[in-house]
């Protein structure tokens, strides 16, 4: 009977798993985009399309402070366009992040929104527009799936680094406190994909590289995940091969040479690619994991996840080789007379000697072998039934991965 339930409870998640697939597959609107060098400048009369006559500018200090976002604000006096600047988003937005955001956005009377920055600004951004849509919900509320009602203002993403892909995704990422302790969760729904993305590579010059290499594994990592996931449809496995092929191609080049602006430009494309994937074919493992570390011991999201994505990817074993191997030649390491498991396992030993080159360590320094219970069910929590993984674990799998993961394993 044990065997015959554990099989149904399979069935039973890769039900949902699909279910959700679709259902996100169907609510994804088209997207536009401008890519280019100045891109940036060509916004304010995209939004006067959409109707907006007073946007929320939703960045960091830095920005301001760096003068990034001031051709932005006189592009938009010119065009006769109010703006409004809410700089207080810090790495890993908060709840109270974005209701101090919220508040701003209400105070400049404002119709639209432009989310400037890296992940967490777009993700804070994402989420000030989830409560103006929602102004009945709190965001623990809409924590989940498909579970944010009403359409979001019009949202522009603007990325100044190449990583992320949250300016093409249907995901904010929140950080919370729950039982106590800090707690990263994601909201998934196709409203939150931003009516326009912004590609100007010319933003991301200048940016240290601990960010540049954080960035960039994250991206590779979007595109890998949605890869080897259960149900990856054609738009989403051919985003994913580009976005690989285009990260190993061009993140050394960007961390040789930060001026090198066609290749920021390529891992621009790269992290919108991933972006893509991600969004009609989920994450898995990786960053369920990931999420609970980043949070629990305050580790950048992209350095959580270049060294849990190695580990993770190995302990799929054979559920992933053979996707993983087509990964491995759009990387531009595979062997085409190899069999599946030797190209997986070249893919995988790729991406630790990408982690060794950008000084990314294999493991996890502050790791804590008594968080373990609590970091394993966060991540069944977060990835279960959601996330399509090619093979379902439990609590006792998810440990053997943290245990890999500690110095010294």
């Amino acid at each position: 009977m044990g065997a015959l339930s554990a099989i149904s409870r399979r069935m039973g998640t890769r039900a949902l798993n699909l279910g959700t697939s679709l259902a996100l597959r169907a609510g994804f609107r088209e997207q536009r985009r401008i890519i280019g060098p100045g891109s940036l400048l060509c916004l304010p009369q995209a939004l006067s399309r959409m109707g907006v006559t007073s946007v929320l500018i939703v960045t960091s200090s830095g920005m301001v402070r760096r003068g990034t976002i001031e051709p932005l604000q006189r592009a938009l006096k010119v065009s006769g366009i109010a703006a409004s600047v809410y700089s207080d988003v810090k790495p890993d937005p908060t709840v109270a992040c974005v209701e101090k955001g919220l508040a701003s956005y209400q105070e400049g009377c404002c119709n639209g929104i432009v989310a400037l920055g890296g992940g967490s600004a777009i993700d804070c951004a994402k989420a000030i527009g989830m409560r103006v849509a929602n102004p009945g919900l709190t965001i623990p509320q809409m924590r989940g799936v498909m579970r944010v009602h009403g359409m979001l203002p019009p949202l522009v993403a603007v990325p100044t680094t190449a990583g992320t892909g949250s300016e093409v995704t249907a995901a904010a990422v929140i950080t919370d406190v729950v039982d106590g302790r800090d707690c990263k969760y994601p909201i998934s729904d196709s409203r939150l994909v931003p009516r326009l993305a912004v590609l100007d590579a010319q933003l991301t010059l200048g940016l240290p590289p601990e960010v540049t290499a954080y960035s960039g594994m994250d991206a590779l990592s979007h595109a890998v995940e949605a890869y080897v996931n259960r149900f990856c449809p054609p738009v989403a496995s051919e985003a994913a091969l580009e976005a690989v092929g285009l990260v190993f191609s061009n993140l050394p080049r960007v961390m040789d040479d930060p001026s090198d602006l066609e290749a920021r430009e390529c891992m621009l494309t790269a992290s919108y690619g991933g972006g893509l994937a991600l969004t009609n074919a989920f994450v898995g493992y990786v960053h369920a994991l990931a999420h609970g570390i980043g949070a629990l011991y305050d580790i950048p999201h992209g350095r959580a996840i270049a060294s849990v994505m190695p580990v993770v990817l190995e302990a799929y074993g054979s559920a992933a080789h053979a996707r993983l191997a087509q990964l491995s030649h759009a990387a531009g390491v595979g062997d085409p007379n190899l069999p599946d498991d030797q190209n997986a396992a070249r893919l995988i030993e790729g991406i630790r000697s990408l982690n060794e080159r950008l000084g990314i360590p294999a493991h996890i320094e502050r790791l804590d072998p008594t968080d373990f219970d609590l970091l394993a069910d966060r991540a069944l929590e977060e990835a279960t039934p959601w996330y399509p993984v090619p093979v379902i674990w439990g609590h006792e799998q998810m440990v053997e991965v943290l245990e890999r993961l500690l110095p010294g394993a």
